[in-house]
């Protein structure tokens, strides 16, 4: 999709054996996988999600953006990002990506906030900055799934294996989340304060 309109008209190249587009628009990946990714990586894996995202849709479209800034500053890109997932996946769809974008930013500004007060005596900051990653991997599944309907693949079995590097991400996630929460846990002791049975 060139807005040049002196450039060479462009064909959309279709692999005859799938009957989809050489280049998909976007990130395709099942959502079992996403989950464990995002939250045995407390949500660290959301950078890496939203630059494969913007990667692809520059491949597909060679528009000029890039996709690093835009995940790494994801919460001024995804309402873009949603709108283009539900554009291209169905042009009349009603729209549901300003809800799930909206929750998005909200909790990661929220998550923000709080992460500011972790470390505190009662722990309380670092019990809110956990907790808001749950509305986040909520949207950006939902996202997602939108994302793997447009390429084709509502099951993002294309990409639902995991690969060593996804298992060491997760044991090196899971070993922090580990940690993190011993020292929690061992904080709220030490105040005083009841740890949640």
């Amino acid at each position: 999709m060139n807005d040049n309109v002196y450039a060479a008209p462009q064909a959309q190249l279709i692999d005859p054996q799938t009957s989809r587009p050489a280049s998909d628009p976007f990130y395709v990946v099942s959502t079992l996988k996403f989950n464990f990714l995002f939250y045995l990586t407390m949500g660290f894996y959301s950078i890496y999600w939203f630059y494969r995202h913007w990667k692809a849709w520059k491949r597909h479209t060679g528009r000029d953006l890039w996709p690093v800034p835009r995940s790494i500053f994801s919460i001024f890109f995804v309402h873009s990002l949603f709108a283009l997932f539900e554009k291209t996946r169905n042009p009349i769809v009603a729209r549901k990506g300003d809800f799930w974008a909206s929750l998005f930013v909200v909790a990661a500004i929220f998550e923000n906030i709080a992460s500011r007060f972790a470390g505190d005596d009662l722990g309380w900051g670092d019990l809110v900055s956990l907790g808001c990653l749950i509305p986040i991997g909520i949207s950006l599944s939902w996202g997602q799934k939108v994302a793997n309907s447009a390429c084709l693949d509502s099951d993002g079995s294309r990409n639902a294996h995991f690969s060593i590097a996804n298992i060491l991400w997760m044991v090196f996630g899971g070993l922090f989340w580990l940690l993190v929460l011993s020292v929690l846990a061992l904080t709220m002791l030490d105040t005083g304060v009841p740890v949640i049975q």
